[in-house]
This record gives C-alpha cells, sequence and structure tokens, in this order.
C-alpha cells in the first residue's frame, strides 16, 4: 500500500493537470518565470561575487599538473580531455568541461586564460569579467592621475 500511495500521490498533478487545464498552463507558466528570475538573480550575484574578486586579485583557477600540460600544449596533451582532473570549469556556473567538443569560450587575453560555458559567455555579453574590471580599474587610476597633476 504505501508503494501505491507514493505513485499515487505523483500522478495527482497529472489528474489535475487533465480535469484543469488552465490552472496547469498557469502553474507551469509561474514556474518557469520562477526559474528565470532565480537564474538572473543568481548570474547577479557570481557576477558581483568574481568582480569583487578580480578587484582583490583574489581570481585565480586552481590548475593541476594534467591541467597545465593541456593548457600549454594543446596538440600533444589534448587527449587528457578525457580525465577529470585535467578538465577545466566555467568561472561563473562551476560547470566542467565535457570531454568531446567543447563550446567553452576562452578569454582572448594570454595572460588572462579564464573558461567560460556559453550560456555564461552571453549572459555577460561576451567579455570576460576579469579584463573588464582590471580596465575599468586602470582607466579609474589614469583618470586619478589627470586630476591629480
Amino acid at each position: 500500500m504505501m508503494v501505491i500511495q507514493a505513485y499515487i500521490l505523483r500522478l495527482r498533478r497529472l489528474i489535475c493537470a487533465y480535469f484543469y487545464r488552465k490552472r496547469e498552463k498557469k502553474r507551469v507558466l509561474f514556474l518557469y518565470n520562477e526559474s528565470l528570475k532565480r537564474r538572473i538573480g543568481f548570474f547577479r550575484f557570481m557576477k558581483k561575487k568574481v568582480k569583487q574578486a578580480a578587484k582583490e586579485k583574489r581570481l585565480k583557477d586552481d590548475y593541476n599538473v594534467c591541467a597545465i600540460l593541456r593548457m600549454n600544449y594543446p596538440k600533444q596533451c589534448d587527449w587528457l580531455r578525457f580525465f577529470a582532473c585535467a578538465r577545466r570549469k566555467c568561472l561563473i556556473c562551476e560547470e566542467p568541461e565535457p570531454r568531446n567538443r567543447s563550446d567553452f569560450v576562452q578569454c582572448e587575453n594570454e595572460y588572462c586564460m579564464l573558461l567560460y560555458c556559453q550560456e555564461c559567455w552571453t549572459d555577460m555579453g561576451k567579455e570576460c569579467l576579469r579584463c573588464q574590471v582590471e580596465s575599468e580599474v586602470s582607466s579609474a587610476y589614469e583618470t586619478e592621475e589627470e586630476y591629480s597633476d
């Protein structure tokens, strides 16, 4: 009886959706909008966190030997992507890089080399957060020097 009761409780939503279609549509729209709001809020939170870490010069990616070999010698050590230790993560959502064809975007700056997943990259306006913060800090420093002269 307990096993059957668990399945009946799961089916309760489907039964209500069959008889009350408009109510089900409202429920689905509410859940969808709620997930979008949470995603936007999470993205804002992570963006502030990354910017703060970049300002404090604490923004670093933890690399091990396999990841460093893969980054420095991509043609010779590309086979290391099959191991979890050599895969890098997105800076924002920390999603690991997939084993096969990666749609992850790496910053064009040769000194930055941070990695972003495609969704986070488009959400940021296709601009690296660390490079953006460093350019803001350097421009603020330059304007400060102009006013002091």
